[in-house]
């Protein structure tokens, strides 16, 4: 076997969020229109309403902002935290006709903790420098249609707090807004995080086909697939992982094979490999890159065997850190394959990985396969 130098660009520490890996062959809808956007606090000397059709949070006393990650919005455990963004629907002149109906059953959210994540519609019924006010909130575990009031419905039985089918409540709304021939609209759409009882995260919440991803977009990675010229000799290789940068033994215990040059006059031909070995190029964290999967496979890999036939009995492997919507904190997982009689790592995404563990929002568990993407 041979393995072949190849810059630290090439090294997959870390990759930042989405799923990692799909399971099966099945294709995968196209994803909703996505953006990034990390909300905002009311600025000094502003009111609610100069940002109210931005992303912000709530200046209401007692509810807090939530601490950004690279995966999303942390809410401390016991918080109160809500965040909103309106459609322009909050003037004289309606904007966005959607449906309060039509946004109550379509909407989604990836957090860590549903049960303590709720839907918001903000609501205005009556008529223009008269408007009543309502949110409309549902658990984000909750499956039915069934929504809670935040204030009464005026003329109706429904009372701060109210509970029926989504249906059920905007008839009231429409009703209410009828006796004073005036309109109903939804002015803004958001998220409540009430008091959990751990740390919980907020991804992104999708509303009527367009995902909110509560983090900063990935930057770009500026992948080198270009290899060096020349081959590791067994010499580069350490005997343990001590120091994870650089060539090293990965595993340890009883039995542990061994490595050693095969060489002619000043070349190296080859790495002969014996017993239980994991041979890894570690990289330190400051070479850590994002997203560079896709890019490291689409580059090629290869272990050369001479014959070919020498690359039997070898799995590659990317050790990777990572972080996944709807997971706290920063993940890791191992991807292996089983490498090919010729050597090559095919270098499209279609070939089937295995994973060491389980990758969180992927529906893929540990020693499972699937697909990179």
């Amino acid at each position: 076997m041979k393995l072949r130098k190849i810059p630290a660009v090439l090294a997959v520490s870390a990759l930042a969020l989405g799923g990692l890996m799909v399971g099966g062959s099945a294709a995968v809808a196209a994803p909703p229109m996505a953006t990034h956007v990390v909300p905002i606090s009311v600025p000094a000397g502003q009111t609610e309403t100069d940002v109210y059709n931005q992303w912000h949070y709530s200046p209401t006393a007692g509810y807090s902002a939530a601490n950004p990650q690279p995966n999303g919005l942390l809410v401390a455990a016991g918080a109160k935290s809500q965040w909103v963004k309106g459609n322009g629907n909050d003037g004289a002149t309606e904007v966005d006709t959607t449906s309060i109906d039509h946004l109550a059953k379509n909407m989604s959210a990836v957090t860590s903790d549903p049960t303590s994540v709720f839907f918001q519609i903000a609501v205005f019924y009556g008529t223009p420098g008269a408007w009543k006010f309502t949110t409309l909130r549902k658990n984000v575990a909750d499956s039915s249609d069934v929504w809670m009031t935040s204030s009464p419905i005026a003329g109706s039985a429904y009372a701060q707090d109210s509970a029926d089918d989504i249906d059920q409540l905007v008839a009231a709304i429409d009703a209410a807004a009828a006796a004073v021939t005036g309109e109903v609209r939804a002015i803004a759409t958001g998220l409540l995080v009430w008091e959990p009882s751990a740390e919980t995260l907020v991804s992104s919440l999708t509303v009527n086909g367009v995902t909110t991803k509560f983090y900063a977009a990935p930057t770009a990675d500026g992948v080198n697939n270009t290899a060096t010229s020349g081959f590791v000799h067994s010499n580069d290789i350490r005997l343990n992982a001590a120091t994870y940068p650089g060539w090293h033994q990965g595993v340890t215990g009883a039995n542990l094979g061994t490595f050693a040059s095969i060489e002619n006059g000043q070349a190296v031909n080859g790495l002969k490999v014996t017993g239980k070995s994991q041979i890894l190029n570690g990289f330190a964290p400051e070479n850590f890159l994002d997203n560079n999967l896709p890019e490291l496979l689409a580059g090629g890999v290869s272990v050369y065997g001479v014959p070919a036939s020498d690359a039997v009995g070898y799995t590659f492997q990317i050790p990777m850190f990572f972080y996944a919507e709807g997971a706290i904190g920063q993940q890791f997982t191992t991807l292996r394959l089983e490498v090919p009689a010729n050597g090559a790592i095919p270098a499209d995404l279609s070939t089937l990985w295995t994973t060491s563990r389980a990758i969180p929002g992927a529906g893929v568990g540990a020693h499972e396969a699937g697909t990179p993407r």
